[in-house]
């Protein structure tokens, strides 16, 4: 952006706002954009990287279908760990399940056996 006889570099959405630099200054303007455009932001709001030629509307929706696709993400990993904890508690569901059915047909059968075995006075 060209304001008077010095420039401003800036976000488009005013995320972020570099000073304004005077003309005699081109060379720290093309250091701070460089550094600007390359600095790592990871997940902030409205970042994608620069390509020639792309529009800011273009841009705006490839940066929100990438921030979908992390949401998307972040809900298949939750899904996961609570199908592995599920896997779990239907196991061990199961092996109790198996101990009280054992338990029950031991019963049962020490039961018939002192039915036929009973000690005779």
């Amino acid at each position: 952006m060209v304001v008077g006889k010095g420039f401003k570099l800036a976000c488009y959405h005013g995320v972020w706002d570099l000073d304004y630099v005077t003309e005699d200054a081109a060379q720290e303007l093309t250091a701070k954009f460089a550094e600007t455009l390359t600095r790592e932001r990871g997940y902030s709001c409205f970042f994608y990287s620069h390509t020639p030629g792309m529009s800011f509307p273009a841009a705006e929706e490839l940066e929100g279908r990438q921030a979908d696709r992390r949401e998307a993400e972040a809900d298949r990993r939750l899904t996961r760990k609570s199908l592995r904890q599920s896997r779990k508690a239907f196991l061990v569901a199961v092996v109790a399940l198996a101990v009280s059915i054992v338990a029950t047909v031991a019963n049962l059968l020490w039961n018939i056996w002192q039915h036929f075995h009973a000690l005779k006075p």
